[in-house]
């Protein structure tokens, strides 16, 4: 299977940005209202990376 790499991207930002909307409880199950079992799957791990890298930085419409 080919990623497009702009998906990627895109994708492993704005689950990054969700897990930090819902730092307190970010399960598996609450991923799932946003994403497809495929996208979390694939991502899951990155992002993850991605929303402790910037868990001291505010969120973008926080402001």
């Amino acid at each position: 299977m080919r990623i497009n790499k702009k998906d990627r991207t895109k994708t492993v930002r704005e689950m990054a940005d969700y897990m930090r909307k819902h730092s307190a409880n970010c399960t598996r199950e609450i991923l799932m209202l946003q994403f497809t079992n495929e996208e979390i799957d694939l991502y899951s791990e990155e992002a993850r990376t991605v929303a402790n890298r910037e868990a001291d930085e505010p969120l973008a419409d926080a402001a």
